[in-house]
């Protein structure tokens, strides 16, 4: 992290807000109502809007770890716009998925809440961008 931190100077918040959701994908990458609720969507929208060239076929526990590992990679590479579009789009994917999966297991809480407020502290803190 710190590498990443060294590139990008004076965007040290948006990093710190991306390491916070990229902490909340590894949270719920292998909560299975999580991962169940990511499967049945995607058997109506194969690939959610904006992470068309981020996900593979399969939906798995490690989906969203996957995509936490590219958003960091996006970083590393310094591809901070690119990082950020995923970061949402994750986010927008997981709250259209809160809803089932907080059916399935209401051990989920309030995944939908958690992403929106992702959504906006990346959204606030990329608005230099």
């Amino acid at each position: 992290m710190s590498q990443i931190m060294d590139h990008v100077g004076d965007q040290r918040e948006l990093v710190a807000r991306l390491y916070v959701f990229m902490g909340l994908l590894d949270r719920y990458s292998a909560v299975p109502a999580v991962v169940t609720a990511m499967r049945e969507y995607r058997e109506r929208t194969p690939y959610p809007p904006g992470l068309e060239a981020y996900l593979v076929p399969a939906t798995d526990d490690d989906t969203l770890a996957s995509i936490a590992f590219k958003v960091e990679k996006l970083l590393g590479e310094e591809r901070i716009r690119e990082a950020v579009e995923l970061a949402l789009a994750t986010a927008a994917w997981l709250q259209q998925v809160a809803p089932r999966a907080r059916e399935l297991t209401p051990e989920v809480g309030d995944l939908s809440e958690l992403m929106g407020q992702a959504r906006q502290d990346v959204q606030a803190a990329a608005a230099d961008i």
